[in-house]
């Protein structure tokens, strides 16, 4: 049921995003018709709204498929994700638990609770799983898919301040890091 209701507001976001960006090819056309009187632009602006409506149809179907793409899906209903770096992804679901899937934890899926994101790293919490009790830190290096655990902070806050690397205290929430990340010029630009 809510991947139902993500679909339908997908559907209408499209279809505002389609008609805003028909009318901008309807003005450029205009435009360019007045810089370089061409017969093309002259013909394509004999049935503005035809031009409105193909574009507009064409712009929603290329919208619709960039949204399942692996940079444009950022979840349906209940599920939520945050594309990274090298096609890996962080995962959600019911906004409850989060998960990376590193090639070297032996279980599949891992649960954290908090983190950072950098350009190939993901530093922060884990969070207790129903098959392992993995160690409190974690970096996961997204370019190699590979985890290292940190037995305490103090261990985790020295390999940080090392290798110059977020602080405990910076690590934000799987929300937080989604809306950071989602909104702001995807939001307004991309379904």
């Amino acid at each position: 049921m809510e991947a139902l209701v993500g679909l339908i507001a997908l559907f209408i976001k499209i279809a505002i995003l389609g008609s805003v960006y028909a009318t901008l090819v309807v003005l450029i056309i205009i435009i360019l018709a007045k810089f370089f009187p061409d017969r093309i632009f002259e013909n394509l602006l004999k049935n503005k709204k035809s031009l409105w409506f193909t574009s507009g149809f064409i712009i929603s179907i290329l919208l619709f498929g960039y949204s399942f793409t692996f940079w444009g899906d950022h979840g349906l209903g209940d599920s939520a994700r945050i594309p990274l770096s090298h096609f890996q992804e962080i995962d959600n679901t019911n906004w409850i638990e989060t998960n990376i899937e590193p090639v070297n934890y032996p279980y599949g899926a891992m649960s954290i609770e908090s983190f950072s994101i950098m350009e190939d790293v993901v530093v922060g919490t884990t969070a207790v799983s129903p098959v392992d009790r993995p160690l409190p830190y974690f970096l996961w290096n997204v370019k190699t898919n590979y985890v290292t655990f940190f037995k305490s902070e103090e261990d985790y806050i020295h390999h940080a301040s090392v290798n110059h690397l977020a602080m405990p205290e910076t690590f934000q929430t799987f929300g937080k890091n989604y809306s950071d990340y989602w909104n702001g010029w995807r939001f307004w630009m991309l379904p």
